[in-house]
C-alpha cells in the first residue's frame, strides 16, 4: 500500500511529533527523500520538525550564505517548524572529527562525515530549551 493509498481519517500518528534529522542539503536525490518523509508523517497525522544539519562553521550558525542558499532552495519542505545546528569551528579542528569524518569524506563516504557532524552539533536552542 503506498501512503496515497491511506484513508485521510486513519491518523497513525496523530498527536505525536517526529523529527527528521536530516543534512541540509537541497540539490540531490537526498532532499527529495526528506520531502517524502515529511508528507508522509505529516499524512500520518504526526507534527513534523525538520533539523537541518550543515558543516557551516560560521560564528552564527544559520547565518551563513550556504545557509541562505539551503533555505532559498528547501521551502517545498512541508515541515511544522524547522531548526537548524551544526558543528562548532572548535570541533572541526579536533582531530577526532578530521580522522574520523574528513578523512572518509575526501574519499566518498559522505555518511561518516554526517554521522561525525551528528555527534558534535547541538541540539537548536529553541528545542533545548524544552520541557
Amino acid at each position: 500500500m503506498s501512503i496515497h493509498q491511506l484513508d485521510p481519517g486513519c491518523a497513525a500518528l496523530s498527536g505525536k511529533t517526529v523529527a527528521v534529522v536530516h543534512p541540509a542539503w537541497h540539490s540531490c536525490g537526498t532532499h527529495q527523500v526528506i520531502a517524502s518523509q515529511i508528507r508522509a508523517y505529516k499524512r500520518l497525522g504526526a507534527r513534523v520538525l525538520s533539523i537541518a544539519l550543515m558543516d557551516d562553521v560560521t560564528p552564527s550558525i544559520g547565518r551563513g550564505e550556504r545557509w541562505k542558499n539551503y533555505r532559498l532552495h528547501s521551502q517545498d519542505l512541508a515541515a511544522d517548524e524547522t531548526y537548524e545546528s551544526s558543528a562548532t569551528i572548535a570541533d572541526l579542528f579536533k582531530t577526532s572529527l578530521l580522522k574520523d569524518g574528513w578523512l572518509p569524506l575526501i574519499h566518498g563516504d559522505h555518511a561518516t562525515w554526517l554521522v561525525e557532524l551528528v555527534k558534535r552539533a547541538p541540539l537548536p536552542e529553541a528545542l533545548d530549551s524544552r520541557p
